[in-house]
């Protein structure tokens, strides 16, 4: 009879931990409710620990964690396997700190750990990169002598190192093993790759199948990831290749594992193919896609894959929402950009991603809504360094330079420490505004980091601004201490000394450049090309015109030619000039201007001439450039009548174009051919306030025709507008002293 009971017991106990396990599995949390219900009313929780294990099983894994740790403490008595699912559903649940809290618990309470316990507790510490603790752990494990699952143990160890980083540590472990498995192999593989040492991962993954083992999903998705930040297509495409199509179809680890290895070697229509061929995509396929297309500035390839992924009912998730909201900012849609930011406002996973709040704040500073950005920044009730890089950027790219530079300043008086990032657009702000003071300040934060020596993006945008703010003995000197350079470095430097008027310092660093064998790009060239201009050194002007053939730079780059079109007409050599303008791509404003210019300062009027008339002819967009140049050429030759013409056209048809100076230059015009009256009349009728120069340049000509009534016409305009100026006085003491010595001398008779 009591052997029968004890059969029934038994029976109704196997039961309920089948129907538990079975809940569990499905998610039924009403179901394993009820049976919870029954199995307390027959008591069983007293009489058998398997079955309180499979309750807190089954509530763990239905996202009830708060309820099964209220039955993992009720239980009369737990043991070692008790405890693993304890542990196991705080690890599921993120509560890292919490399961190792429970580790040390069960063996306060006198509970050995096996080989579940400590791989779980290992993989807790990888997550949260809790080395020390991790280690720690290794040490029991050493001490304990576990060796009837080490394979299980070592794999762990392996991949708890290889997430903390110590790659050492992680190989040391791997090469003890006697016996290796491809999931050893996974957690090596995997570890270099997450440390960007994807070399050594495709040297592991080379090993692992001469072991003749045959390598996993997880092997695949390891190799495409490294072939991904390696830029290695050809190895990428070889593995997609030696598998089954099928492999990657329904795989979704494995499906986003390639199209992310095509994504990031820039081929979009592989990756789109890829796409196209899975049969389960979720939102991590999705994302990659819209990201890509919006990576590439194809905006509305991404907004349409946006929406039709909603269309097929994947809801976006964080990375979804930043990646179409770069691809707005990328096409200025800021209606759409409003609409996401009202369509995410209110939800859970806005409150708590400030990812989302990030992208829409840089959105809106790429649609110049800066007001709407710094609206949200302010109502973030969470700030990371990320918001203050993305504000102070926007503020750089729209021009608000002086507004960049203050909340650089709010940031570090919240906390917060600027990054390389931080710094690029700080030293641009700085740049634009030449502020010298807030440079030095820069200049010394960077330096007492150390960080210009560590990255080369900071070290190039501190040469720039250090440059651009005319500190070139400071560029220079961070130049140097350099532990690499790029050619963005050399182009800092050089267009620093050019800019600033250098020039034979600028070809100086050209020609250092040059022997430490980094080949010129089209900047480069740009700088140099006017350094020789300005300096006259036409034999390195033409040298680096070959260089700049040989290069190919010449061939689209429109800068460049109108560049070496200028340098040649400053240095008289205008039949060069017109060769190189002969074979630009296209002729714009700016390229004819520079040979024009040429001509007219050589005195070549008819080629003057010539060229403007092609301006009207070809309907290039004139500026008050082209009419300035072929003003000064009349005034240089004393063309009195042509420039008169020329000017009345002007009047005529291009009166929006026109400047003050180029009344002026007309006034000046008549002055030098001692007609005071008619440039009297240009200044009083033009329909500009007179400026400073122009009655400067007025009275002069009256100094020489001696006229003292107009003289002191111009001299007390002149006064109104400045008193400190002693120009204007002497001028009109220059003008009574020729017009005193002339009647002195009887030269009137």
């Amino acid at each position: 009879m009591l052997k029968m009971q004890c059969h029934g017991l038994f029976s109704k106990i196997s039961t309920f931990i089948c129907m538990l396990k079975l809940c569990a599995s499905a998610g039924a949390i009403d179901k394993g409710q009820l049976i919870h219900a029954q199995v307390e009313k027959n008591g069983l929780l007293l009489k058998d620990i398997c079955v309180g294990t499979a309750l807190v099983n089954m509530y763990s894994k239905c996202d009830y964690l708060t309820k099964a740790v209220e039955v993992f403490y009720n239980l009369p008595t737990q043991d070692t396997v008790t405890w693993n699912v304890l542990i196991s559903g705080y690890i599921q649940y993120g509560l890292c700190k919490e399961a190792l809290n429970a580790f040390e618990e069960m063996q306060v309470n006198g509970l050995v750990p096996n080989c579940i316990t400590f791989a779980s507790i290992l993989k807790c510490c990888g997550i949260i990169c809790a080395a020390i603790e991790g280690h720690h752990i290794h040490n029991k494990i050493m001490i304990g002598n576990l060796s009837e699952d080490y394979v299980l143990i070592s794999n762990a160890l392996i991949d708890m190192y290889g997430k903390c980083g110590l790659l050492e540590s992680a190989w040391k472990v791997f090469q003890g093993l006697e016996t290796r498995d491809v999931i050893s192999w996974n957690a090596l593989i995997t570890a270099y790759t997450n440390e960007k040492q994807c070399d050594e991962a495709k040297k592991c993954y080379e090993r692992m199948l001469c072991e003749s083992l045959s390598p996993s999903p997880v092997s695949y998705a390891c190799i495409l990831k490294a072939c991904g930040s390696l830029g290695d297509l050809n190895k990428g495409e070889q593995i997609h290749a030696q598998n089954n199509q099928s492999l990657f179809q329904k795989g979704k680890m494995l499906a986003n594992a390639l199209l992310d290895m095509y994504i990031k070697n820039g081929a979009l229509d592989e990756a789109q193919e890829v796409f196209d061929n899975l049969l389960n995509r979720d939102v991590a396929s999705w994302t990659l896609i819209i990201g890509c297309y919006a990576q590439e500035r194809q905006g509305e390839e991404a907004v349409t894959l946006f929406e039709r992924m909603q269309c097929e009912g994947i809801c976006p998730n964080s990375l979804s929402f930043v990646a179409v909201l770069r691809a707005y900012g990328n096409t200025k849609a800021s209606e759409c950009i409003l609409a996401v930011h009202s369509q995410v406002h209110g939800e859970p996973l806005y409150k708590k991603d400030i990812m989302i709040s990030n992208a829409l704040i840089n959105a809106y500073m790429k649609c110049s809504l800066v007001s709407k950005a710094l609206e949200l920044f302010n109502d973030l009730a969470i700030k990371d360094s990320v918001s203050w890089n993305v504000l102070i950027s926007g503020y750089a790219q729209v021009g608000h330079s002086e507004e960049a530079l203050s909340f650089y300043e709010l940031m570090e008086t919240a906390g917060f420490s600027p990054d390389p990032f931080t710094y690029a657009c700080i030293c641009k702000a700085c740049a634009n505004l030449c502020a010298v003071y807030q440079c030095q300040q820069i200049f010394t934060n960077i330096v007492n980091d150390g960080l210009f020596q560590r990255d080369i993006v900071t070290s190039n945008s501190l040469l720039d601004m250090l440059s651009k703010c005319s500190m070139l003995k400071e560029a220079h000197e961070v130049f140097d201490r350099l532990p690499s350079r790029d050619i963005i470095s050399w182009n800092s430097l050089i267009a620093g000394y050019a800019q600033h008027e250098h020039f034979a310092e600028a070809l100086t660093c050209f020609e250092q450049m040059q022997d430490d064998n980094f080949a010129p790009d089209a900047f480069t060239f740009a700088s140099v090309v006017r350094a020789c201009g300005d300096l006259g050194a036409s034999s390195k002007g033409q040298e680096i015109h070959v260089d700049m053939v040989k290069y190919g730079s010449l061939e689209t780059d429109m800068v460049l030619g109108t560049a070496l079109v200028h340098m040649y007409a400053t240095f008289g050599m205008l039949g060069e000039a017109q060769d190189v303008f002969d074979k630009l791509p296209f002729q714009d404003s700016t390229s004819f201007n520079a040979l024009l210019t040429g001509y007219a300062q050589s005195g070549k009027i008819e080629f003057v001439i010539e060229l403007f008339s092609k301006f009207i002819e070809y309907n290039i967009k004139l500026d008050s450039a082209t009419f300035s140049n072929v003003l000064n050429m009349y005034i240089h030759t004393g063309l009195l009548e042509d420039a008169q013409l020329y000017f009345k056209t002007m009047v005529e048809v291009f009166i929006t174009l026109l400047t003050i100076d180029h009344f002026n230059c007309l006034a000046d015009l008549f002055g030098r051919a001692g007609d005071v009256e008619k440039a009297a009349l240009v200044i009083k009728e033009m329909p500009f306030h007179s400026n400073f120069a122009a009655w400067i340049t007025f009275l002069g000509a009256c100094q020489n025709c001696r006229h003292a009534k107009l003289g002191r016409w111009a001299f007390e305009n002149a006064s109104e507008l400045t008193e400190k100026d002693a120009a204007a006085h002497v001028l009109m003491s220059n003008i009574y002293a020729a017009i005193s010595t002339y009647h002195m001398t009887g030269a009137g008779l």
